[in-house]
């Protein structure tokens, strides 16, 4: 904290799930200098979706089985397996004003049932918090069948440091330059269908160049982002069951005598709710 004290952060269990076994948990934070001049507005309203990207030569690549070993990727084509009940992470820069677009390609299966599994598709936050799409992105589908399928999507608005202030709530994960992470989700079959892989062709791209950011008052390159792992201790029960949602909570924003520091839980996904 550059002597300006410590910073005490207090994590509360809440709800009986899982209350007999303590939870890994993980905490992102962010520190940077105060600004000068925060670079273009914030964002006044949700930007249009971006086109899908065309399809090029694709290199083959194993995604990451969380943050933490998300390959970073540059704007191109890849092709990847995902195995019902997986996640693969993948990450890609964005620079201040950047935004981002993709497009998943799924051959035909014809050996499989139509609606034989769940494809999701999520975009996060350096920060890993839940980063909103574009309005008609398309996120989710149903895979299986002999006709080839895709999703599509792009990030809401251009990243810049104001949208912390601005008015539409879905800009505010795009405050930060810095990885940005796809996670793409295969649930658990549907049907009675036995564990399958399904090949996927993921297109990246980015749009524009990196623009101008803010004016930082001293130099930012002495802070960064750091992640770390504790484990949390069972809670006494006394609180009323609970669900667990898809993301366990948002970033939270907090500015302490000049520096922002932005704390995130990490994301969990709750795929048993989907696999019906």
């Amino acid at each position: 904290m550059q002597g300006r004290g410590k910073l005490y952060l207090k994590v509360t269990r809440v709800g009986d799930a899982f209350a007999a076994q303590a939870v890994p948990l993980e905490l992102a934070f962010r520190l940077e200098p105060a600004v000068t001049d925060p670079g273009p507005p914030a964002v006044g309203e949700l930007a249009p979706q971006l086109p899908p990207p065309a399809a090029g030569k694709p290199a083959e690549i194993d995604g990451g089985t969380s943050f933490n070993d998300a390959p970073r990727l540059e704007p191109g084509t890849y092709t990847e397996t995902v195995g019902t009940g997986e996640t693969r992470y993948y990450r890609v820069r964005l620079g201040w004003g950047q935004r981002l677009s993709y497009r998943i390609g799924i051959p035909s299966q014809p050996g499989l049932h139509l609606q034989s599994a769940f494809l999701d598709a999520a975009i996060a936050s350096p920060l890993r918090q839940q980063a909103e799409q574009s309005t008609g992105s398309d996120s989710s589908i149903l895979v299986g069948g002999p006709n080839d399928q895709e999703l599509s999507g792009s990030t809401a608005v251009p990243v810049r440091y104001a949208n912390r202030d601005s008015s539409q709530y879905q800009a505010k994960a795009y405050s930060i330059d810095g990885d940005y992470y796809l996670a793409l989700d295969l649930s658990y079959p549907v049907r009675d269908e036995a564990p399958f892989g399904l090949p996927l062709t993921i297109t990246l791209a980015t749009e524009g160049a990196a623009g101008t950011g803010p004016t930082y008052a001293s130099d930012p390159t002495i802070y960064g982002a750091t992640q770390t792992t504790v484990a949390a201790a069972p809670p006494a029960r006394t609180e009323s069951a609970s669900g667990l949602p898809g993301w366990v909570l948002p970033a939270a924003v907090a500015v302490v005598a000049g520096i922002a520091i932005v704390a995130a839980l990490a994301w969990r996904r709750h795929r048993g709710q989907r696999a019906r």
